[in-house]
Formats: C-alpha cells, structure tokens, sequence
C-alpha cells in the first residue's frame, strides 16, 4: 500500500529531508573537528599545527568516518530488517481477515 502525497505536500517533504540531512552533516563534522581537536592538539605554542599534529587529526578524521559510515550502514540494515518485518506482519494479519 503505497500513499501518493499531493506536489505541495511531496516538496515540503523533500525540503525538510534535504534540511534534516543538512543538519546531521554538519553536526558530524562539529563533533569530528571537537572529538580530533580534543585527541590531537595539546600545545598552543604556534598558530600552526605540528606535523605530528596535522598526521594524528588526519587519521583520527579518518576513523571517526570509517566509524560513521559502518554505524550508518548498520542502521540502514537494521531499519531494513524492521521494514521487512511490518510488511510480513501486515501481509500475514490481510490474509487472516480474508
């Protein structure tokens, strides 16, 4: 059972998609730049990062999108599985009412 929304309602949709979206990516960027900042830069003796580091906010950037990716991916699975579920579910109680 597929719900058609009307064009007014499908754009207002997709706006507050691209919005939400928006606003999740830029909090995962404030939280990389806190979380690296926090792990790698230790000394203010210059306006300049170290090369050390410059290296360790590059591989700490590097996790913490490694880490996001597969926790969105495990996500994405896991709604799936939810999804199948409910259509199995409502599948199962149509063909006990008929």
């Amino acid at each position: 059972m597929d719900i058609q929304l009307e064009p007014h309602l499908q754009a207002k949709l997709q706006q507050n998609v691209v919005h939400s979206t928006l606003k999740q990516n830029l909090e995962l960027v404030s939280k990389l730049a806190d979380e690296c900042f926090q792990e790698c830069v230790h000394q203010f003796n210059s306006k300049n990062l170290s090369k050390d580091e410059s290296k360790c906010i590059s591989h700490c950037a590097d996790r913490f999108i490694a880490t996001s990716q597969r926790v969105g991916l495990k996500f994405q699975q896991i709604q799936h599985e939810v999804v199948l579920k409910e259509k199995t579910k409502a599948n199962a109680n149509a063909s006990a009412r008929r």
